[in-house]
């Protein structure tokens, strides 16, 4: 994508670079607020994965069992993100129970280690998501790439959204600080308007309508937590705000139309 190419689709292109492993769709330098406004194609990003995996899941089912399709769909969408949000899960947990105070929780998180605390979220994280899939998947095949999009957009709406909402604590300079900081207006409604055109798509109106009552419920949650333990929010934490609202997601669908 060249410097020439329209504002948008250079935005809609630095998100998909920063979220996924795929090659950029421009070498442009970015001009102005670019970067920080480009999250507002986050939620469609993760709408364009969930469309992926679901699709994998799908296909799947018709030469394996559920749980196999599922595992694999779960696997292409975590090779083609390089695992950014799992990463940023483990991150999370290892500061939050290992740090007796804020410098040494962001101390935590930098490290390249992963320790007890991120291992077991991860591990919980990924049995719970495939667990809630296969029940899914078993229920209504045909529905699964509707709840992944609606899923992985949405999530990604939530993590969007408690940008504004707390500080950046991270002091050096680095990619995720370009693409978070001073998020604008418009690109918040855009994100949240997605999110929940996603989820009314994805689930229809009824079930959008319940998952959103849990999701601003969660926000309110994660907002407090960050707060109070961090002091904000870094890259790691939206990551694991994402994960968490992907589960909170299945899991409402689930409770809500398997009983």
């Amino acid at each position: 994508m060249s410097e020439k190419a329209p504002t948008e689709w250079r935005r809609l292109g630095w998100a998909l670079s920063f979220l996924t492993r795929l090659p950029a769709m421009t070498q442009a330098t970015p001009r102005g607020n670019e970067l920080a406004s480009c999250p507002r194609y986050f939620p469609l990003i993760g709408a364009g994965l969930g469309l992926l995996a679901g699709s994998i899941m799908l296909a799947g089912q018709a030469l394996w069992p559920a749980a196999v399709a599922v595992l694999l769909g779960l696997g292409v969408l975590i090779l083609v993100t390089g695992g950014l949000h799992e990463d940023g899960l483990a991150d999370t947990v290892d500061g939050l129970g290992g740090g007796m105070d804020v410098t040494a929780r962001l101390r935590i998180m930098k490290d390249s280690r992963v320790g007890s605390y991120g291992v077991l979220a991860l591990v919980l994280s990924l049995m719970l998501r495939g667990v809630l899939l296969t029940l899914l998947a078993m229920f209504s095949p045909l529905a699964l790439p509707g709840i992944l999009v609606a899923g992985q957009g949405a999530s990604r709406a939530l993590a969007v959204s408690l940008m504004p909402a707390l500080n950046y604590v991270r002091l050096e300079d680095s990619k995720v600080r370009a693409v978070t900081q001073e998020l604008d207006r418009r690109s918040l409604w855009v994100a949240l308007g997605t999110g929940g055109l996603l989820l009314c798509l994805g689930l229809g109106f009824n079930a959008a309508l319940i998952v959103g009552v849990a999701l601003a419920v969660l926000w309110w949650g994660l907002r407090s937590l960050y707060c109070r333990q961090l002091g904000g929010y870094t890259g790691d934490t939206l990551g694991a705000a994402q994960q968490a609202a992907e589960l909170v997601i299945y899991l409402v669908v689930a409770a809500l139309w398997l009983n």
